[in-house]
Formats: structure tokens, sequence, C-alpha cells
């Protein structure tokens, strides 16, 4: 089983755009799949997103779990036998969930627009990722541009995030994930594949290289 963790500095950042995007591509891709949304109960956006689509026509063709206060250690090995692919949907704060996905995943991604300010706002993950990976030495860590929002912060670049490296390819598609997430659809359900699902696919093969 590959354990695949999304963790950000701040809400907003494409965390979740992130988590269901790489769910649905592995799904697609015939690997049994499941996303684990660890976020507080009444911030469960991946669950409120996957209710949207209960009984319709769509890729979202795998599990999404709410978990906020469960034991994911052991939710991940209790499924172990019948997973190829969890994506855990992370959080923006420091606690139990996120340093229990970390000593569990293969591989963290943090969303991060490109602005010194959001990268400053997730530098309180670099410590967290060095501290697993005593524990879990084979932990790969890697920034995402994920500039979804249109946002545009300014601030200093030297953040401590840069010490993570960045994969090549970026989000950016912002009107596509938004409509998708109000449908309740994924990206790869659009009439014809567009930017995003062309951005996701590529990042997804990326990640798939680098785990």
């Amino acid at each position: 089983m590959t354990v695949i963790s999304i963790f950000s500095g701040a809400g907003g950042s494409g965390r979740t755009t992130l988590a269901v995007g790489l769910a649905a591509y592995f799904a697609k891709s015939g690997r049994a799949t499941a996303l684990l949304d660890v976020n507080y109960a009444d911030n469960q956006v991946a669950v409120r997103w996957a209710e949207k689509i209960a009984g319709t026509a769509s890729s979202w063709s795998f599990p999404t779990i709410g978990y906020p206060d469960g034991d994911v250690a052991a939710w991940v090995k209790a499924h172990a036998d019948e997973l190829d692919v969890v994506v855990v949907d992370g959080t923006n704060y420091d606690g139990v969930a996120l340093r229990t996905a970390l000593a569990l995943s293969n591989m963290v991604l943090v969303p991060v627009e490109s602005s010194g300010r959001a990268m400053e706002a997730a530098a309180f993950l670099v410590p967290l990722i060095v501290a697993a990976r005593e524990t879990n030495p084979g932990l790969k860590a890697y920034t995402v541009v994920a500039d979804i929002t249109g946002k545009d912060y300014e601030g200093d670049p030297g953040h401590a995030i840069a010490e993570l490296p960045e994969l090549e390819n970026v989000i950016t598609s912002a009107w596509s994930f938004d409509d998708a997430m109000d449908l309740g659809h994924t990206v790869f359900d659009r009439p014809e594949y567009d930017d995003a699902a062309e951005q996701i696919i590529a990042l997804a093969t990326e990640v798939e290289r680098l785990i």
C-alpha cells in the first residue's frame, strides 16, 4: 500500500483539490484507492464534496472517509490488504492526525501559493517532517505550487518551506476545480479533459515516478 498525505499551512491552498484529484487519478488507473479526510468534522471539505455525487455517474469511484478523531495508523493497517493507495486529505495545523500520517506515509505533499507569505505559513511543517523521518526514514516530501485561488500575496521568500524540493508540475486551473467542486464532480468528469485534468495527470505521473 502507498500512502500519500497532503498537508498545508493555510486554508484555501488547494489541499483538498489536490487530494481529490490524485485519488480520482489513481482510481481511474485501476488502483484500489481510498481518500481519508482527517480534518475537523465541521471542515471536512472532501467528505462534503463526495456527498454531492452520491448516486450519480462520476469518476468519484473511491470511498471517502471522514476520520478526524480516529487512529489513522490503525485504520490504514486494517485496510492494508484491500487498498493499493490511500490519499490523506490533511490539515493546516499541528496535531495527532498530522504526526501520525507523517509517520506512516510514503510521501507528503505541501500545496502552496507561489508567494512568500503563503510559503511561510507552511513552514511549521518542515521540522515535523524532519522529526517524522527519524522513525520513517523513507518519507519523501515535496511542495506543489497550487495557485488555484488567484490570490497574490507578498512576503519574504526566505522561508523554511524552501528546504523542501518542489514538484515540476503545478496546479493553476482555478475555474475548472471550483466548478467541479460546486457540481460534486472531479475534473475527470468534464466533457473533455481540460487543463485541470491534464495538470492532475501530469502531477500524479510525477508523483508515481518519485515515490
